[in-house]
């Protein structure tokens, strides 16, 4: 069996290693399922609406990962260019395995009133919907700082599957 080690004093094993741990938490990042729990959007006022989320990320590998806060913009990923309906700031998280993540933004401004529309109009008179969300931010394993790019396509039940009926 071949054994390989990482000499940090190295400037290419250093190099190598501040390229491939990035990558790593990006990957994991991306593989990771965003199960939407709940998603309830209150108080609708003509410029800004109360919004609350409940989800979960569950971290492998008994990681240990602290994240700065969060922008996570809400749009229509069939929109070009791209035009966030909502803006939702997520605060810093201490994540290890299943953490569960409630959100709670009270006054979340509305950013593109026709696409946010139509993005409410796909949740009433759909089985299926597609809420697409983008940000920016940094992710702590231990001393070392990563930036991390969460870009999800996250498909929910409509309405109309869970016994509404559309008005």
């Amino acid at each position: 069996m071949t054994s390989y080690s990482l000499d940090l004093s190295k400037t290419s094993d250093l190099s190598s290693f501040l390229i491939i741990i990035p990558a790593i938490a990006q990957r994991l990042v991306d593989d990771t399922d965003l199960p939407v729990y709940s998603a309830e959007i209150l108080n609708p006022k003509p410029g800004d609406v109360d919004f609350i989320l409940h989800t979960s990320i569950d971290i492998p590998l008994s990681l240990h990962v602290r994240t700065d806060p969060l922008s996570l913009n809400l749009f229509n990923r069939d929109v070009k260019p791209m035009e966030n309906y909502l803006t939702v700031d997520i605060p810093a998280y201490s994540l290890k395995g299943k953490t569960n993540l409630d959100i709670t933004r009270n006054g979340t401004k509305i950013l593109d009133r026709e696409e946010f529309m139509h993005t409410l109009e796909m949740a009433v008179y759909n089985q299926r919907f597609t809420m697409s969300a983008k940000g920016f931010t940094n992710g702590h394993l231990g001393a070392l700082k990563v930036p991390l790019t969460f870009d999800k396509d996250i498909e929910l039940d409509g309405m109309c599957v869970i016994g509404y009926m559309p008005i």
